[in-house]
């Protein structure tokens, strides 16, 4: 029997979405914290000019702040509504980032990322986007089927899906220039390896 090693494109996809997820989750723990202090804002606002403390507050979950656009979004222009396909069920989240730095894009650094937004896999046919500049824009997306808010990896090979503005491939890794798109209906595609 002959074992295939894995090619240097799968291992640098495989190193590319390891770093990606574990920034992802670093971002979504400043989230929390985001959310926790606004809500101890809204809460010491409400006090001061009613006398009372709100009941409802802010979200804490960082899927709610970030699907309402959190404290990266920006707050007036273009639309990008980013038609999702591919996703091989509705397990889970789908995590979509939009970048408008080429550096963050090509570090995956989601901390940089424009907006980002995450929304249940069974309602993931399509992630709106409100609020952008002109562009150009690069999206990035990962498909996180257990929820667990970890990119899945077996050796160097991703067990969930994922996918880039203007991939054809899993082994497709376009850059910021050839990724990017501009404000309007872009489409995007969800690859898995296994």
């Amino acid at each position: 029997m002959r074992v295939h090693s894995p090619s240097n494109s799968q291992r640098v996809a495989g190193v590319f979405f390891t770093g990606v997820f574990l920034l992802a989750g670093g971002w979504l723990a400043s989230q929390a914290s985001y959310a926790a202090s606004a809500e101890s804002a809204v809460d010491t606002a409400s006090e001061s000019t009613t006398g009372h403390t709100s009941e409802g507050g802010v979200s804490t979950s960082p899927v709610a702040d970030s699907a309402a656009g959190g404290p990266n979004s920006a707050a007036a222009g273009e639309s990008l509504p980013v038609a999702l396909s591919g996703l091989r069920n509705g397990n889970g989240m789908v995590h979509v980032a939009v970048f408008d730095d080429p550096g963050a894009f090509a570090a995956y650094d989601w901390d940089r990322a424009l907006d980002i937004r995450s929304v249940s896999a069974s309602d993931a046919g399509s992630v709106a986007f409100t609020g952008l500049g002109p562009g150009p824009f690069a999206i990035s997306v990962h498909h996180d089927e257990n929820g667990d808010g970890n990119f899945d990896m077996t050796g160097v090979y991703p067990l969930e899906g994922y996918g880039t503005s203007r991939a054809t491939s899993a082994y497709d890794e376009p850059g910021f220039d050839e990724a990017s798109v501009g404000p309007g209906d872009v489409a995007v595609q969800v690859f898995y390896i296994e």
